[in-house]
């Protein structure tokens, strides 16, 4: 566990250090989501500009966790760092995993500058500013699993930063994140669980009090986020082709 861990640092810092640097698209990130929001606020009023800002949370932590780690990848393919690492001992998911928590400050920091922005204008209680966080981290993680597990499926570098920005693109346009749950049919909304950008929204709206009416239980989607979180664990353990490079 203590080699785990220590492997877990080294490329965490490895990958992590040069985001220090990049402090405007850490800005950028966070002013973002707040220029989709006036935008819908301007056109919908107070309440669609709300329901905008919750799904902003999932939406751009699951695209940042798919685009960024995918694009590492292509990084560390073009250079061959990643053949260093597919001869060492580490695993790919301690691999995945480091990148991911290398990407997690800065995104934490556009996450946390946004949500003060939501706090400042009454959208998040105080109280539920923690679980609100753990459910935007997840669904990072979760989204940086899915982008690792694609980009060790194809070779070519020149093809993965295109489809992981696709794939990002479908997972919050598609599926209720940007709008509540409860617009859609009952059906629809069991058919939308098979996406897991959907249980991670209706979680969040849910907990904060601004998704009514729902016909998939809250329950339901706890469990369809944990399962989708260690589904994709176990892809990215077992089933990842990183040796093939």
């Amino acid at each position: 566990m203590k080699r785990t861990l220590r492997q877990l640092w080294a490329v965490t810092m490895l990958f992590g250090i040069e985001w220090f640097r990049r402090w405007p698209i850490i800005i950028g990130l966070a002013i973002f989501p707040v220029a989709i929001y006036l935008v819908f606020f301007l056109f919908g009023g107070e309440s669609v500009g709300k329901q905008v800002m919750y799904g902003m949370l999932i939406a751009g932590s699951i695209t940042t966790g798919i685009t960024s780690l995918a694009q590492c990848v292509v990084f560390t393919k073009s250079l061959r760092i990643q053949e260093m690492f597919v001869t060492s001992p580490i695993s790919p998911l301690t691999y995945a995993f480091g990148i991911a928590l290398s990407r997690l400050l800065p995104g934490l920091i556009s996450t946390v500058l946004f949500m003060s922005v939501m706090l400042a204008v009454g959208y998040i209680e105080p109280a539920k500013v923690v679980v609100t966080l753990l459910l935007v981290e997840v669904s990072d993680i979760l989204g940086a699993m899915l982008g690792f597990l694609v980009a060790t499926y194809f070779p070519n570098p020149q093809h993965i930063g295109g489809l992981a920005a696709m794939l990002g693109f479908l997972l919050t346009m598609v599926p209720p994140v940007l709008y509540p749950l409860d617009v859609l049919p009952p059906t629809w909304q069991y058919a939308m669980g098979i996406l897991p950008p959907t249980h991670a929204a209706h979680l969040l709206r849910a907990f904060n009090g601004v998704s009514e009416n729902a016909a998939l239980p809250v329950w339901v989607s706890a469990l369809a986020l944990l399962f989708f979180f260690v589904t994709s664990v176990y892809l990215v353990a077992r089933r990842s082709r990183w040796r093939e490079v």
